[in-house]
């Protein structure tokens, strides 16, 4: 009926259903290629508020894809943003792919996005995007040894990102202050940044934050040669298994780096005390949940795309 009347509209409309509806199953790239086909449609009819729901989407979907096939959806929908000017989403996609080409090792690409999501988010004061690219740049600096350059972006993007309301945000800059702290020795400042994390997860109830908090705490304990302390990192295992959310890939280096300074710090036995020992579900309570094998492997080679959902 629809193709006969010519309602452009109601097909782009009707293509965007089919994608909301395919992202609710595994079917990735089904999701994808309706939400592709309501953007060609939408942009026809010239709707560029529109255009802004399904764009939205595919990056959504971007996020719970492999990197490269991320980047590209990212790509992608910055054009598409950028050409019917949605500048809010352009800050927001430019930000996002930034973070995923930091993980792909393009530092140049990077840069090109946190300059482009901080110019627009300047000209319209915007400071998601000013807050984004400095946690990019963060991350950036973080990578090349520049400790007080990634000190101060991350330092900078805690605060715009506050601005926002985007507790996830907050939390990916405080944990990667804390990670700073901790490379040069100030493990007091270390461990203030990750209880920062545990104390956001709490006050805006985002239990999936918790984790981040425990493993940047691990970290400190390791470092301390706190063997208890730095048993939290099980804790964090098991909290992300139970929320079927493994680490993002911006997270995941860490754990990994500070699991190997516990097997080497703090002997081999203990990933076997993760596997016997037990956890509540919040730091300092009695422990009531088992850790299985399966649990402590989320903890190596399961991250999934950096992208968070923080809009």
């Amino acid at each position: 009926m629809l193709h006969a009347a010519n309602h452009a509209w109601g097909l782009a409309l009707a293509e965007f259903i089919r994608m909301e509806v395919a992202m609710r199953t595994p079917d990735r790239e089904a999701a994808v290629a309706a939400g592709r086909r309501a953007v060609a449609r939408f942009h026809q009819v010239g709707d560029r508020w529109g255009l802004g729901r399904p764009v939205a989407s595919l990056v959504q979907r971007a996020a719970l894809g492999r990197l490269t096939e991320a980047a590209e959806i990212l790509e992608e929908s910055l054009r598409i943003a950028g050409d019917v000017e949605l500048w809010n989403t352009v800050q927001w996609v430019a930000g996002d792919l930034g973070l995923t080409h930091v993980m792909l090792d393009r530092g140049d690409d990077a840069e090109r996005c946190f300059d482009e999501a901080e110019r627009v988010a300047t000209r319209y004061g915007l400071p998601a995007g000013r807050g984004l690219a400095h946690l990019g740049r963060g991350h950036l600096a973080r990578r090349a040894g520049d400790t007080a350059a990634a000190r101060e972006h991350f330092r900078q993007a805690v605060r715009l990102c506050e601005q926002v309301g985007s507790p996830a945000l907050v939390a990916t800059a405080l944990s990667g202050l804390g990670y700073v702290e901790e490379s040069v020795g100030h493990l007091d400042r270390a461990a203030e940044a990750h209880h920062q994390v545990l104390e956001l997860a709490r006050t805006a109830r985002v239990g999936s934050l918790t984790a981040p908090g425990l493993e940047g705490l691990a970290g400190v304990a390791a470092a301390r040669g706190d063997a208890e302390g730095a048993d939290e990192l099980g804790r964090a295992a098991a909290l992300r298994a139970r929320s079927g959310q493994p680490p993002h890939a911006l997270e995941q280096p860490d754990i990994e780096r500070i699991m190997r300074r516990v097997e080497e710090d703090l002997g081999s036995g203990f990933r076997r005390r993760l596997r016997t020992r037990s956890w509540s579900d919040e730091p300092g309570r009695p422990p009531n949940h088992p850790v299985s094998g399966d649990t402590v492997g989320v903890m190596r080679g399961r991250a999934a795309c950096p992208v968070r959902r923080h809009r």
